[in-house]
C-alpha cells in the first residue's frame, strides 16, 4: 500500500488537449476559431499571422516546395491560397527546414534562406498562439482534470507551444516548469514542455520564463524526428554534439539529465 501510495504519474498532453478543453480565439464578426491542429494548422496560423512580410515569406515557401508552384498564385485570394496550403504536413515542413539548417552539403545561400524562413515561422507561433488563452471552458476542463486524476508531485509532459493548460490551471494551484525554472518544489505540479513554450525566451545561453505575457521570440522546438537523430560523436576527444535542432538552447539540451 506504501508503494501505491508514492507512485507517481506522468500525464502527457498534445494538441489535442487543447482543443478538447476549448481553446478558441475571436474573430471579427463575434465568431470564434478553434485552436489548430494538425489538420487546421496552415489556414489557423497563417490567418493570424502578425508580419504580412512573415506570411508572404512563409507562403511562398511553401507553395514552391511542397506544392512546386513557381511562386504563390497572385489572383487567388488569401482564403483560397490557405485552403490550397492546408494538406501540407506540419512536421514535414520542420523537417525539411531543419535538414537545409544543419546538413552540410547545403549550399550557405538557400541555408541562409531556409534560416530566413525559419525565423518568419519562431516569429509568428508566438503571435498565433498567444490569441488562445485560457477561458471559462478550459478552466472547467482541466479543473475537473485535476480534482479527479492528478495528485501532487505527478508530473504533466506538454507537447505543446500554447500555455492553456497552465492558464487554465486555479491560482491556489502550485506548478513549475521542470529543468526551466527548478527549485525544491515536493508540493508543485511539474510541467514539462519538450517543444518549448510561447512564454520562454533564450537570452545569453540560459531560458526566461514570464508566466503573463508571450514571448516576441519564443523557444520553440522543431516538431520533427531530427530532434531523435541528431547526435554526433567525436572519436577523437570523444564530446558529442547536436545537430538538426532548430532553436535549441544549450540549457534546453540538458534538462531533466
Amino acid at each position: 500500500m506504501a508503494d501505491k501510495q508514492q507512485r507517481r504519474i506522468v500525464f502527457f498532453i498534445g494538441a489535442g488537449a487543447s482543443l478538447g478543453s476549448g481553446a478558441s480565439a475571436p474573430i471579427q464578426g463575434g465568431g470564434e476559431v478553434m485552436i489548430p491542429t494538425q489538420a487546421t494548422f496552415w489556414e489557423t496560423f497563417l490567418r493570424f499571422c502578425g508580419s504580412r512580410n512573415n506570411r508572404r515569406k512563409i507562403e511562398s515557401f511553401l507553395f514552391r516546395y511542397f506544392l512546386g508552384y513557381g511562386k504563390a498564385p497572385g489572383r487567388a485570394t488569401a482564403a483560397a491560397r490557405r485552403k490550397l496550403l492546408q494538406p501540407i504536413d506540419v512536421e514535414e515542413v520542420f523537417t525539411f527546414l531543419s535538414e537545409r539548417n544543419n546538413a552540410p552539403a547545403v549550399s550557405p545561400q538557400f541555408q541562409g534562406y531556409t534560416k530566413e524562413v525559419w525565423d518568419a515561422l519562431l516569429q509568428e507561433v508566438g503571435t498565433v498562439f498567444g490569441k488562445f488563452n485560457a477561458n471559462a471552458r478550459t478552466r472547467s476542463t482541466y479543473k475537473t482534470f485535476l480534482r479527479n486524476h492528478v495528485r501532487t508531485r505527478d508530473t504533466i509532459v506538454s507537447f505543446n507551444y500554447d500555455w492553456i493548460f497552465e492558464r487554465s490551471l486555479p491560482a491556489s494551484r502550485r506548478w513549475y516548469y521542470g529543468g526551466i525554472d527548478d527549485g525544491h518544489r515536493p508540493q508543485a505540479l511539474r510541467i514539462l514542455k519538450p517543444h518549448g513554450s510561447i512564454n520562454w525566451e533564450e537570452m545569453d545561453g540560459d531560458v526566461f520564463v514570464t508566466r503573463t505575457t508571450i514571448s516576441e521570440n519564443p523557444l520553440i522546438i522543431a516538431p520533427t524526428h531530427l530532434k531523435f537523430i541528431g547526435r554526433s560523436a567525436s572519436e577523437e576527444d570523444g564530446t558529442s554534439s547536436i545537430i538538426g535542432y532548430l532553436n535549441q538552447s544549450k540549457k534546453y539540451l540538458t534538462f531533466g539529465r
